[in-house]
């Protein structure tokens, strides 16, 4: 049974892209079958760096990208927009995961996209959808130390998880000891509905924005000529951690392809290069 894994939240800045690029880097590597939609017209996190590019490096038009290759981009927000490609992508054939990155506001585009006004029974119908076709719905939600997306991970757990997965991811961007709010309030509503809990890993913030600026994908980070040895062997590590990370719940997110023990980027080749610039 395939997944759809929708990334939500109902701020922004939270990790939702971040987490969405090294998912869809994870697939990418280990040719895991996934479909991939950016949700977010503004942003685009995950289309800047997934989507097919001619040989001459230009964009291939949005009516031409193949989400199973490259990544669709579409405004959750605006019919017009393309919408209905949160439903629609279920149709894609051939792949194991579809993989959406959403914007901030997550209640309101669900209500819109089903065309039901209370939030909570919209989201229960897009899973009920879901089912009814043999999808299998998985809802990731980022963490950060403030209140707010810990309600929004308890909130979605009570709602939905009885008929979906619903993971709560915590960005160790920020210290452990900054979710003290998380471990003594909601952390055990969360868990008592039903919620999963796992980890992102922080990444050094200078080296994610030159990744982010050049539209660096994490797994090929070793292949990159703007990236330092240094940025190389930070993002190596990184991903790493995101892949051990994803061990606990990887039957749920249809990674059942996913190495027990993921395998270091090889940066060998790129290594050995710059050794020798390396000032001592």
């Amino acid at each position: 049974m395939a997944v759809i894994i929708c990334v939500v939240g109902d701020k922004g800045g939270i990790g939702k892209s971040t987490w969405a690029r090294g998912m869809a880097d994870v697939c990418r590597r280990h040719q895991i079958k996934a479909a991939l939609f950016d949700a977010d017209w503004i942003s685009r996190s995950l289309f800047k760096v997934f989507c097919l590019k001619s040989k001459d490096g230009a964009v291939v038009p949005l009516n031409r990208q193949d989400p199973r290759a490259g990544c669709i981009l579409y405004d959750i927000h605006n019919r017009d927009l393309g919408r209905d490609f949160l439903l629609n992508s279920m149709g894609v054939p051939g792949v194991d995961i579809i993989l959406h990155d959403m914007p901030a506001g997550f209640r309101a585009d669900f209500s819109r996209v089903m065309g039901i006004s209370q939030h909570e029974q919209a989201l229960q119908e897009f899973v009920a959808s879901c089912r009814s076709i043999s999808i299998r719905p998985v809802f990731v939600t980022p963490l950060t130390p403030h209140w707010a997306g810990h309600q929004t991970a308890a909130w979605l757990a009570e709602a939905v998880s009885q008929t979906a997965t619903v993971i709560a991811v915590r960005n160790e961007q920020y210290s452990d000891d900054q979710f003290a709010l998380w471990r003594n309030g909601d952390q055990a509503r969360f868990l008592k509905a039903g919620g999963l809990e796992i980890a992102m890993p922080g990444l050094d913030t200078q080296t994610y924005l030159t990744c982010d600026t050049h539209a660096v994908r994490f797994n090929t980070a070793g292949e990159h000529p703007a990236l330092s040895l240094a940025d190389k062997l930070r993002v190596g590590s990184w991903m790493r951690r995101f892949e051990a990370e994803l061990q606990p719940v990887r039957d749920f997110l249809a990674l059942k392809e996913l190495p027990e023990a993921g395998p270091t980027p090889d940066l060998e080749s790129d290594a050995g290069k710059q050794k020798e610039a390396v000032v001592q």
